[in-house]
């Protein structure tokens, strides 16, 4: 029997302490919308709701809860975490980590892997998803990578050439030229043609 009606939408609400927003949601607009909540046909209360700010909830006394869903996805490049390292009771080591600039420590790599607001109002902090990985065998997997580059390398940069010679007897008076290659047969072509010039010339 409830209704909601939407009555404004603002792209960018802005409230009258600015850096709030700024350091709430950086780099984005403050999107809100007036909604109004009716019961058969009575209306309720009618109030703002926040993407930005979603633990402001108006409706949470009358026992319904409000969000805005898939209005922005948050770009991956904008996913950042602050991390510390704690051994001991110690921090020694702290990192704002994103995408492609994981935090490394011993071994094991902290990804940033999501990112979303709370919707919970008790929460006052954006959540983020890690994703934890220890690769020992990662080496190996790097060296064969590394075998394979070398192989095609010696595959389409270097090929084998050989020339020979044949002299024949002093009766015979003949020398016999020839020669072989396993690929770029234009430019051993070249090549060879040279070297039988230099010996008529010798």
């Amino acid at each position: 029997g409830y209704k909601i009606k939407v009555e404004d939408f603002d792209l960018n609400f802005e409230f009258e302490d600015g850096p709030l927003i700024s350091e709430r949601f950086p780099g984005r607009n403050n999107a809100a919308v007036e909604l109004s909540l009716y019961k058969d046909e009575k209306l309720l209360k009618r109030g703002w709701f926040f993407w930005a700010f979603p633990e402001f909830q108006e409706f949470k006394d009358l026992g319904l809860l409000v969000r805005f869903d898939n209005y922005w996805q948050p770009e991956i490049k904008d996913y950042k975490s602050e991390l510390s390292i704690i051994e001991n009771g110690k921090t020694v080591l702290t990192k704002t980590i994103e995408i492609n600039h994981p935090l490394k420590y011993k071994g094991i790599m902290f990804y940033q892997n999501t990112y979303r607001e709370p919707i919970d109002k008790d929460l006052s902090v954006y959540v983020s998803g890690l994703q934890v990985v220890k690769d020992p065998g990662v080496w190996i997997v790097y060296f064969g990578c590394g075998l394979m580059i070398i192989g095609v390398i010696l595959s389409f940069y270097i090929y084998h050439e050989r020339i020979w010679m044949n002299i024949g007897s002093e009766k015979d008076n003949k020398i016999l030229i020839g020669g072989i290659s396993n690929k770029n047969h234009l430019i051993f072509d070249i090549k060879f043609k040279k070297i039988l010039n230099q010996i008529r010339n010798c």
